[in-house]
């Protein structure tokens, strides 16, 4: 017979499950949905980008971010669309990106690209070798003409803050020469109440007897 080659309607059942499984399959590819364990304040990959690891950083942040769904946001194949609402979700996420790439990079690095437009546009700088060794090396010069001049300070105290010396001289990382100044200026304010005469109120009080004793 003709009809008994006809399929069987499918199943209400089965339409339901098929379509929740679309739907399921849509969330997961959506690259604008951000999850709750989506952390702007979560490092992706360790070690940090210091300049010199750059290609297995790479490869490791790469990898992190696409398992989370959002690696289109750094190597430029998902731009940012015109429509101001699907840009307002992208923007979201890119932000998020965005911090996840700032706390992946040492410091010193990160200055340098804090203030670049999207994502993609960090992933571009992070990606001139040249400019990462040179951010370092800036930085590490910096840091040793800081310390330098934080060196000349602690030798030009008095011997009444040598305690404080000390203690700085142990103290990691090394404090700027701003911090210290203003460690000596807490110490010197302390030292000055505890050296501060107190009020001798037995005294003051065997005066006025003795002035009301002689008025009498």
């Amino acid at each position: 017979m003709a009809g008994s080659d006809a399929s069987p309607p499918p199943s209400p059942t089965h339409q339901h499950q098929d379509n929740q499984s679309n739907g399921n399959s849509r969330l997961i590819l959506d690259p604008y949905i951000i999850h709750p364990g989506d952390n702007p304040a979560t490092t992706l990959f360790s070690p940090l980008l210091q300049g010199d690891n750059y290609g297995s950083w790479a490869r490791g942040f790469t990898k992190a971010l696409n398992a989370k769904g959002k690696l289109g946001f750094v190597d430029g194949s998902l731009p940012p669309p015109a429509d101001d609402l699907t840009h307002r979700c992208w923007k979201r996420c890119d932000d998020l990106v965005g911090s996840w790439l700032l706390n992946c990079v040492h410091p010193d690095i990160r200055a340098s690209c804090l203030y670049a437009a999207s994502s993609h546009a960090i992933w571009k700088d992070l990606q001139q070798p040249r400019k990462l060794a040179y951010v370092v090396l800036k930085f590490s010069m910096m840091e040793r003409l800081e310390r330098d001049h934080a060196m000349e300070f602690l030798q030009g105290l008095h011997e009444r803050f040598s305690n404080l010396h000390s203690q700085i001289l142990t103290m990691e990382p090394f404090p700027t020469a701003l911090m210290i100044f203003n460690l000596i200026q807490q110490e010197e304010e302390q030292q000055n109440i505890t050296a501060a005469p107190m009020p001798v109120v037995e005294s003051a009080l065997a005066s006025r007897c003795c002035c009301y004793s002689h008025a009498a």
